[in-house]
């Protein structure tokens, strides 16, 4: 059974990365069903067979789906609160398995190695990605290695984690040399893409851990360590200075100082066996204080490095561009600390239990005080106190503070054995790097994490085989049975819906299409992509009925996720369509509430009302087409305000990530109004400066306009408009259609 399981965890472990590191629910839903069925059926045979162990801290972790299944019920998103509590039951499930796996010690040897061998293959896959020999999508991002995960900052603490864990299993002497040879050939192609992936968070983290490292071991050990590392980070950094992006001899360099490494390595066992065994090393080694002495040594000269970083000193001056950028004052700093603070303030609303998992996607644009882009906090804690509030985030690190207490629990470095050091050391850095990043999104991430917890927890802590299960015990295995069966059902459902979704790209026709997304929401009835896909169909499709159906479709997907701006625009388009442009009007404004920087939002909103605007003076009701032009215009500089107050705010534009600035059709829509209530002057004020735009249509529609308001405000500016332009179609046409506009504001 244990064989069959470690095949099982081989192919996972290997394999996973390469989808995008889990990062995107869809490429989750199979591998859950997947964890769910394997563990159920391992749970059942080991309880027939009586052997089934009692591991204690796997079941730990089912605190986590229990909490945010708290959370659900206060959910911004429920679809993101089912995907969180499906993917903490998958992890749950994939702790317990790999706890059971290592707690034989042969294959405990076995799954230690597949974590080189994967880290080994994702670095080499990768710098081939980065050397152009393999076709990966956004394996580069922005000339920084994004690896498997397609995200640099990510992809740069996994291999930093596994550098660390490396170093410090090296570091060890009693070594096989299966064992030796493996390690030796991991760290320079891992430290490599580390480097390439010009993560200055990282860069930053890597050394405080690596200190700590230096402290957890005797002065014999220490001086291996730290020239094993200092020869790795030189090969390293000579490999990423001399290897541009693209270079087919990448590869070579890395394979050549693979060879160097790893001779280098022999080198200094031999040379670490002869020299630390001299009379003089014994009695510094039997000094109380000889094991601080190198640690306060390398923290001096770190602090010299670091002054002379401050000062752009001798070291300053090699560092690349991206690494002298570091700073407290940067933007990208700056930009997170302002995410921070806004999800602090957001999670007063809901202190307690949060806002249900993947919260902070919908909420943010309710919150944010600066126009930045990104829905994710960069912040792995701040993301667990949004999704599920100060009681989820205490208990989140409680746990994980109490595995780790449980695996270094020893308490001289003399009886912790060097994979407790090395799992601490590459969990340290995980979890360290989680507080300015989002790495906690990433299933990846925590199979990595979880896989090393396995390795690291002592063989008489990580599993009990007792006969007579305790109350507390059964309790616990019956809730996650009970979470497993419903979340396999549920992932199943989705898995489906998706699947059904996928097919509606091509259909037959629009009834077949029809008849896949309602299956779609059959399945899934909480994602509002579907629901919206459904409406759209439903109208293209002009049956009788069909609007009626829509609009209830659009209220549906409100009453899925009122606090999403995205929903709220889904319903507007889906009224709009119906012809019911007064529901449409007022989810608009509660779009407009709920996200202040949708240029879009505001845009639809001015266009909508100067349509009804129109549509009220052809009905020859000009006084209710004057109020609701006066509406527009009154909207328009509100929207001038808020530009402005935002430009005195702003750091820099690059905080304005969403371009929150007035749009070409939110002034020819303002124009259009100023025409509606008779003010011609202003018509030619705002519309003019649009006739040396790029897009054709409004430059068309912006200079009959300014035309005709021109000739009824009697005016000789018309020769700004060229012949070109003049001769158009579609010009002559909205000229026409523009006075016979004012004959009939004239005539009301």
């Amino acid at each position: 059974m244990r064989l069959l399981l470690f095949v099982c965890f081989g192919l996972f472990f290997f394999f996973t990365p390469f989808m995008r590191g889990l990062f995107f629910d869809k490429d989750f839903y199979a591998l859950q069903i997947g964890l769910y069925v394997i563990f159920l059926l391992t749970f059942l045979f080991l309880a027939l067979k009586k052997e089934l162990p009692r591991i204690l801290y796997p079941f730990v972790l089912i605190v986590f789906p229990i909490i945010l299944g708290f959370s659900y019920f206060h959910a911004a998103t429920p679809l993101g609160a089912i995907n969180e509590i499906l993917r903490w039951t998958a992890y749950c499930c994939y702790f317990f398995l790999v706890c059971y796996i290592c707690m034989e010690r042969n294959y405990k040897q076995l799954v230690y190695y597949i974590v080189l061998i994967t880290g080994f293959t994702i670095a080499v896959f990768s710098l081939c990605g980065y050397t152009g020999m393999i076709d990966f999508p956004d394996i580069v991002v922005a000339d920084r290695l994004a690896g498997t995960l397609q995200y640099p900052n990510t992809f740069a603490v996994l291999m930093a984690a596994l550098w660390l864990f490396s170093l410090n299993q090296l570091s060890n002497k009693d070594l096989n040399k299966v064992e030796f040879y493996l390690l030796g050939v991991v760290v320079i192609p891992v430290f490599v893409s580390f480097l390439l992936a010009e993560s200055r968070a990282a860069l930053l983290f890597i050394p405080l851990v690596w200190i700590i490292g230096l402290f957890m071991h005797s002065l014999k050990k220490q001086l291996v360590y730290l020239i094993i590392s200092l020869v790795s980070i030189m090969i390293s950094c000579i490999l990423y200075f001399i290897s541009p992006i693209k270079s087919g001899w990448l590869l070579g360099y890395v394979a050549a100082g693979v060879i160097v490494f790893v001779s280098s390595l022999i080198a200094i066992r031999k040379l670490s066996n002869h020299y630390m065994r001299t009379a003089l090393f014994k009695k510094l080694e039997s000094s109380k204080m000889s094991r601080f002495g190198l640690p306060i040594i390398i923290a001096i000269c770190t602090c010299l490095v670091i002054l002379d970083f401050v000062f752009h000193g001798i070291v300053y001056s090699i560092l690349p561009e991206r690494v002298q950028s570091i700073s407290l004052n940067s933007d990208t700093f700056t930009e997170r600390m302002v995410m921070a603070k806004d999800a602090l303030r957001a999670s007063k609303d809901s202190l307690l239990v949060g806002f249900g998992g993947q919260g902070w996607s919908v909420l943010f644009t309710d919150y944010q005080s600066l126009p930045y882009q990104a829905n994710n906090i960069h912040n792995g804690y701040l993301e667990w106190l949004i999704n599920s509030g100060v009681i989820g985030l205490l208990v989140f690190i409680g746990i994980f503070v109490f595995l780790i207490i449980k695996m270094m629990k020893k308490r001289s470095s003399k009886e912790r054995t060097p994979m407790q050091m090395s799992v601490f050391l590459a969990v340290l850095m995980i979890f360290i790097h989680s507080s300015v990043d989002f790495n906690f999104s990433f299933g990846t991430v925590w199979f990595v994490l979880l896989t090393l917890l396995a390795l690291g927890l002592p063989p008489n802590e990580s599993g009990k085989n007792t006969r007579t299960p305790t109350i507390l015990i059964q309790l616990t295995e019956g809730l996650l049975i009970s979470f497993v069966l419903l979340s396999l059902t549920i992932s199943y459902r989705f898995f489906m819906s998706n699947q059904l979704f996928s097919q509606t790209v091509d259909p037959e026709s629009v009834n077949s299409k029809q008849g896949l997304l309602t299956k779609s929401v059959q399945y899934n009835p909480y994602d509002i992509e579907k629901w919206n896909a459904l409406g759209m169909s439903l109208l293209a499709d002009k049956d009788s009925g069909s609007n009626e159906a829509a609009g209830k479709i659009a209220q549906k997907i409100v009453s899925l996720e009122g606090s999403n701006s995205t929903a709220t625009l889904y319903a507007v388009n889906l009224f709009e369509k119906t012809g019911m442009k007064l529901s449409a009007i007022r989810y608009l404004n509660r779009a407009i509430e709920l996200d202040k920087f949708n240029i879009l939002v505001r845009e639809k909103d001015i266009q909508l009302t100067t349509e009804m605007a129109l549509q009220q003076l052809n009905q020859r009701e000009k006084a209710n087409s004057i109020k609701l032009a006066k509406v527009v215009i009154a909207q328009y500089d509100k929207i001038e305000l808020d530009v402005k107050e935002l430009q005195r705010k702003l750091p820099s534009d690059r905080f304005n990530g969403r371009k929150f600035h007035s749009s070409e059709n939110i002034k020819y829509f303002t124009a259009l109004s100023y025409f509606i209530m008779g003010n011609y002057g202003d018509v030619s004020k705002l519309a003019n400066p649009l006739l040396s735009t790029k897009n054709n249509q409004i430059k068309s529609k912006a200079a009959a306009l300014v035309f005709v308001a021109n000739e009824l405000n009697n005016s000789d500016n018309n020769e700004i408009i060229s012949r070109k332009i003049k001769n158009d179609l579609e010009f002559q046409s909205n000229v026409k259609e523009l006075k016979e506009l004012a004959s009939v504001g004239k005539t009301n």
